[in-house]
C-alpha cells in the first residue's frame, strides 16, 4: 500500500488504505485502524491536500495515544508540526 503512494499511484494507495482501514475497524483492532489513518495522512500529504492530510495524522495521534502507543504517538505528532510548517510557508 505505501509503496503505490511511493510511486505516486495515488487512486490505487487510497483503495487499499481505505480497504484496510474498514477491515481494521472491523477487528476492531485500533493498532491498525491508527496506522491506516497515519497511511493515509501521508498519502494525502502527498497528493497536496493538506487539510485531508491533518485530519488523517491527527486520528492516527488520537488513536495511538488512546492504546497506549507512545512512541507511534509521537512519531505522528512530528509529522503533524512539519505538515504545520509545510502550510504555514
Amino acid at each position: 500500500m505505501d509503496t503505490y503512494r511511493e510511486v505516486k499511484d495515488f487512486a490505487r494507495a487510497k483503495t487499499y488504505l481505505l480497504d484496510g482501514l474498514n477491515r481494521a475497524k472491523k477487528m476492531n483492532n485500533k493498532y491498525l485502524e491508527a496506522t491506516a489513518y497515519g497511511y493515509l495522512g501521508w498519502l494525502y500529504r502527498d497528493m497536496g491536500n493538506k487539510k485531508s492530510a491533518k485530519d488523517y495524522l491527527s486520528k492516527a495521534y488520537d488513536l495511538f495515544k488512546s492504546i497506549g502507543a507512545e512512541g507511534y504517538a509521537s512519531a505522528v505528532l512530528q509529522d503533524l508540526m512539519m505538515l504545520e510548517k509545510e502550510v504555514s510557508k
